[in-house]
């Protein structure tokens, strides 16, 4: 099942829910304040950001909102959060 405007969809094939494409800013050591107001903007919309500041998130919350972060960080900065285990840690 998709769903239109940019809300998550659900593929039928796997469940595995999607979210949709992230946004393009990529965080950089300038742009830290204008790339956080964007990615809480869109993981709120995705119903993800109590996966940052919330207790007991449900692990796929958890993986969904992790992997929208890593899509819009540099390779440089994602070696750091690598060794963090949860969203909330990052």
């Amino acid at each position: 099942m998709s769903k239109k405007g940019g809300e998550a969809s659900t593929s039928g094939e796997r469940g595995m829910e999607m979210v949709s494409p992230a946004p393009s800013l990529m965080l950089s050591k300038i742009n830290y304040r204008v790339w956080a107001m964007l990615i809480k903007a869109f993981l709120d919309s995705h119903e993800l950001w109590q996966a940052i500041v919330g207790e007991n998130i449900p692990k796929k919350k958890d993986r969904l909102a992790l992997s929208t972060i890593f899509r819009v960080v540099l390779e440089e900065t994602m070696l750091i959060l690598d060794t963090k285990k949860m969203t909330k840690e990052n």
